[in-house]
């Protein structure tokens, strides 16, 4: 699931840079943004996707960020993610 959550949100910051020539809002600035929110908020902006659309991103978002990294709670599951992190 950790590894959908990040493609989802590379696959929706890359979409908003590829498609900031056709629209006259800004992308979002700063030295820290957030990975996903700002970028799905800019195709919102942009026209670029529906209000359905972006609610649909921000639960699949929201279930991706559950099942994998928010799901990191107990000691041995912390443990497999470390070793694995690790070793890759």
């Amino acid at each position: 699931m950790y590894l959908l959550r990040s493609f989802l949100e590379a696959f929706v910051h890359e979409a908003a840079v590829r498609v900031s020539g056709r629209s006259e809002v800004q992308l979002p600035q700063g030295d820290i943004l957030k990975p996903f929110a700002p970028w799905k908020d800019y195709l919102r902006n942009a026209s670029l996707i529906t209000r359905q659309e972006e609610e649909l991103l921000q639960k699949l978002y929201g279930y991706l960020s559950a099942e994998s990294v928010h799901a990191l709670g107990t000691g041995p599951e912390q443990l497999r993610f470390s070793r694995v992190t690790v070793i890759e």
